[in-house]
């Protein structure tokens, strides 16, 4: 017996069903659900998450939002997400590239620096998900 879990974005549903396993990017590190997991409330930063049932995995760049845990439920809900193989790889590493480029003008003090971070982060994400890392 799994867990239900389901991704969603304002804009759509990316996956509901049972799994065996979930892994997620929370602000403090990498979390795995298993079913009966104690419960708990994180937020999510640009990360791969993967949804295990049987022997399919299925992959899904999250570039930021919540994770609801409960014992025998998991809902992600993403600000932003994408499944694997909707992502074109060429874009991805030309949006990572300017927001490089963007980022190495300014000094951590910036009031600009943190968005431009995340912008970074978030390409880097769909560079991950394009090249299946």
């Amino acid at each position: 017996m799994g867990i239900k879990c389901t991704l969603v974005t304002p804009e759509r549903e990316l996956f509901t069903g049972e799994v065996d396993y979930l892994s997620a990017q929370g602000m403090v590190g990498e979390f795995g659900v298993l079913p009966g997991h104690t419960p708990f409330i994180t937020l999510l930063k640009a990360g791969i998450a993967y949804v295990e049932t049987g022997d399919e995995i299925k992959r899904f760049a999250v570039v930021s939002g919540f994770c609801q845990v409960s014992s025998d439920y998991v809902i992600i809900l993403a600000d932003e997400a994408y499944a694997e193989g909707e992502i074109n790889r060429e874009q991805a590493e030309e949006e990572y590239k300017n927001a490089i480029s963007e980022l190495d003008k300014l000094k951590p003090d910036d009031p600009k620096y943190n968005e431009i971070t995340k912008r970074v982060d978030r390409a880097k994400v769909l560079i991950d998900i394009a090249e299946k890392r």
